[in-house]
């Protein structure tokens, strides 16, 4: 029943001491050289406290208050009793409530938050969506993810794993890969890679001055769930006239086009102007 459940939950602990000393040391790395320093330390899905008894002096040291977001109120006293100096709030992290927390937080200090994540795989989309959607908020990010889903995250233009999602993030952040993690550092060990990642903060999100930045998502979503379609037979006749103002024929396929034209391109059909 636990390992039913423990699987329904997408959670692998992480429990191997030199690549959780290296996470943490990812994460004090940034934090130092972040463009704005963080006030505050959130930690989503601290678990089995793997990282968080190793992030939890780096919070001292630096005199920063620690946040917990968990998930599973099975792991309720083991945490409470193993991280006493965090604040510790249950709730999902793949819904909105993610964003409306960071913006409170970020409110009572008026200064961003840093977050260090080794996130569920069955929730890692919707929740770097939902820090996407409070970037502004946050000085950086250290998370672990599936190694497939890191390389669609940083895939660049004519790369195979570009996607919507490598346009969402890019929108928001620079991303760089920090270094890859093998099975062996999981308890159950999963059936696939693992990659760390350094997420920067961009000075202005790309959607900035987009009335409404969703719909632009959803536009991404529509272009490659056609990949090998060509272009102009997804965009209406009539807005044809953008593709030389945009430097492109209409033959390209979604992954060859860079985000400035996917968002020219959006802007052009929308109405809200290349």
């Amino acid at each position: 029943m636990m390992r039913t459940r423990r699987h329904a939950l997408g959670q692998n602990f992480l429990h191997h001491k030199p690549t959780i000393e290296k996470i943490v040391a990812t994460v004090a790395a940034e934090m130092k050289t972040a463009e704005r320093a963080p006030c505050s330390l959130l930690e989503i899905g601290p678990g089995k406290l793997a990282l968080t008894r190793v992030l939890s002096p780096l919070a001292s040291e630096l005199k920063l208050p620690f946040y917990l977001v968990e998930r599973d109120r099975y792991l309720e006293e083991e945490i409470r009793a193993g991280a006493p100096d965090t604040e510790l709030h249950f709730m999902d992290a793949a819904t909105e409530l993610l964003p409306e927390l960071i913006d409170s937080m970020r409110k009572k200090t008026l200064t961003p938050l840093f977050v260090a994540s080794n996130l569920p795989y069955s929730a890692s989309s919707q929740i770097l969506a939902n820090l996407c959607h409070c970037s502004n908020d946050l000085s950086g990010a250290v998370v672990m993810v599936q190694k497939e889903l890191a390389q669609r995250m940083a895939a660049p233009a004519g790369e195979p794993e570009r996607g919507a999602l490598s346009l969402l993030i890019q929108s928001y952040f620079e991303v760089h890969v920090a270094f890859d993690v093998g099975p062996g550092a999981f308890t159950p060990p999963p059936k696939v890679q693992s990659t760390v990642l350094k997420l920067r903060p961009l000075a202005l999100p790309l959607t900035q001055g987009l009335r409404e930045p969703l719909k632009f998502e959803h536009f991404c979503k529509m272009l490659f769930s056609h990949r090998r379609k060509m272009i102009r037979n997804m965009v209406p006749n009539e807005k044809h006239e953008l593709f030389p103002k945009l430097g492109i024929s209409g033959t390209e396929r979604p992954e060859t086009l860079k985000l400035e034209t996917v968002l020219g391109l959006y802007r052009g059909i929308s109405g809200e102007g290349i």
